[in-house]
C-alpha cells in the first residue's frame, strides 16, 4: 500500500514539476522587467534632480531658471488695510504671479501682509 502511494506522489510530482518551473520563470521575468523598468524610472529622476541642481546652482529655482531676470525693482508685497478686500487679493495675485510664487506659499507670504488684528483671525 505504501508502495502505491509513493509511486501516486511521484507520478503527481512528475505532473506537476514543469507547471511550477514554468510559472517560477514567468514570475522571474515579470520581476526582472519591473525591476528594469524601475532602475529608468530613478535614472530619470536623477537626470531631474542633476537638472534641477545645476538651475539652482546658476542663479534660480524651478521655473525661474528659464526665464530671464526682468526686475528692476524689489517688489513689496501689498498691506492688508482693511478697506477694499478685493483689490488687496487682485494686488496679491499679481504680485504672485510677478514674483512667481509657488501655489503651496501663497497663504504663507500673504499672512505676513496682516495687521495684527487680521492676523488673530487668520
Amino acid at each position: 500500500m505504501q508502495n502505491a502511494i509513493r509511486e501516486a506522489e511521484e507520478r503527481i510530482m512528475t505532473a506537476v514539476e514543469p507547471c511550477i518551473t514554468r510559472q517560477i520563470r514567468e514570475l522571474e521575468n515579470r520581476f526582472e522587467t519591473q525591476f528594469t523598468n524601475v532602475q529608468e524610472t530613478m535614472r530619470g529622476i536623477g537626470l531631474q534632480m542633476a537638472e534641477l541642481t545645476a538651475a539652482r546652482r546658476h542663479g534660480g529655482n524651478g521655473d525661474r531658471a528659464t526665464r530671464p531676470a526682468t526686475r528692476l525693482t524689489r517688489l513689496d508685497f501689498p498691506k492688508f488695510t482693511r478697506d477694499d478686500v478685493e483689490s488687496w487679493i487682485a494686488k496679491c495675485e499679481r504680485f504672485f504671479l510677478l514674483d512667481g510664487t509657488q501655489e503651496g506659499d501663497k497663504v504663507s507670504v500673504a499672512s505676513i501682509a496682516l495687521d495684527d488684528n487680521s492676523f488673530r483671525w487668520f
